[in-house]
C-alpha cells in the first residue's frame, strides 16, 4: 500500500447520482471512479484507479470529516498513518 502523504491533497466529486470522480494531488492522471454510500456516519466511497485497476475503499465521518479508514489492494492502512488526516467540505 502506498504510504498516506500529509501533502497530498485527495479531492472528491460526489454526483447526486451515487457516483463520484475521485482525484489525487500526486497522481494526476490516475483517477479514481466508483460509487458512494452513507453507512449510518460513515460516507463510504469505493472504486478503481483508471491506470492501476486498484479496488480502493475510504471511510470517512461525514459529520466531522475524520478519516475512519483507506483499503487499498485488500489491505487496510495502519490506523497511525490516518491520525490527523481530515476531509474537509468545500
Amino acid at each position: 500500500m502506498s504510504d498516506l502523504k500529509k501533502d497530498m491533497v485527495l479531492t472528491f466529486e460526489l454526483k447526486p447520482d451515487g457516483s463520484f470522480i475521485g482525484t489525487n494531488s500526486k497522481e494526476k492522471d490516475d483517477d479514481l471512479i466508483g460509487s458512494w454510500k452513507v453507512e449510518g456516519e460513515l460516507l463510504v466511497c469505493e472504486g478503481t484507479t483508471e491506470k492501476h485497476s486498484e479496488k480502493i475503499i475510504i471511510k470517512f465521518n461525514k459529520s466531522i470529516g475524520k478519516l475512519d479508514s483507506v483499503t487499498e489492494g485488500g489491505k487496510e492502512a495502519p490506523t497511525e498513518e490516518l491520525d490527523g488526516l481530515i476531509v474537509k467540505k468545500n
